[in-house]
């Protein structure tokens, strides 16, 4: 579910550039305004719910790897990140319902040169699936940019959830807690009434 992640990944306030600013060499803060514009970019396509605008944010070799239901999952290039977001959100039979982002970055993105920086902070995100179920996911991402002829590309984004505690696990948990109580009345019925019968069959005395 790394669709929350992706559009909140680029901006630590709520007003962010809307296209990219020319940079000079060195000018780290027209830098950091195009990066925030990347960012208001990829927010209206998924608010748009248009993949292909998406895709115009990505670099053509974006490596992405988030969790797919109950599967962590790399995808890679745009076909990779179609299918996914097809799947998810905007197919035919998508699992996301709504979605509702709420994510943050720690600090401003890590500058290596002129043409590449490094982001990361965290997500807690709102979905409710096809299914009418609803769950906050709580994640840690760290998403790579870099600067092709004049615009900013997203070209890799790492999502992660606690494997031990989220959604997914405490569903497997109650499962398991009921499966384990249901298979104990069983038995418990089992054992007794097959007492009841050897009993009547053999003469068994009562206990």
């Amino acid at each position: 579910m790394a669709l929350a992640a992706i559009v909140g990944t680029f901006c630590l306030s709520s007003v962010c550039a809307q296209q990219d600013v020319p940079a000079e060499a060195g000018d780290s803060q027209a830098i950091h305004d195009s990066i925030r514009g990347l960012r208001d970019r990829l927010l209206q396509a998924v608010n748009d719910r248009n993949v292909e605008g998406l895709l115009e944010s990505l670099h053509p070799d974006v490596v992405l790897t988030a969790q797919d239901g109950s599967l962590l999952k790399t995808m890679r290039g745009h076909e990779g990140v179609r299918e996914y977001m097809e799947r998810l959100l905007t197919g035919p039979n998508p699992g996301v319902k709504s979605l509702k982002v709420n994510a943050t970055v720690d600090e401003l993105t890590i500058l290596h040169g002129d043409d590449t920086g490094v982001a990361f902070g965290s997500s807690a995100d709102n979905y409710e699936l096809a299914s009418g179920s609803t769950f906050t996911l709580d994640t840690r991402w760290t998403a790579t940019v870099v600067r092709t002829e004049g615009q900013w590309k997203l070209a890799a984004l790492q999502v992660s959830s606690n494997p031990f505690e989220n959604p997914f696990v405490s569903a497997l948990r109650s499962a398991l807690t009921w499966t384990a109580l249901v298979a104990g009345i069983v038995g418990l019925a089992a054992g007794l009434l097959i007492s009841i019968i050897l009993r009547r069959v053999v003469g068994m005395p009562r206990p």
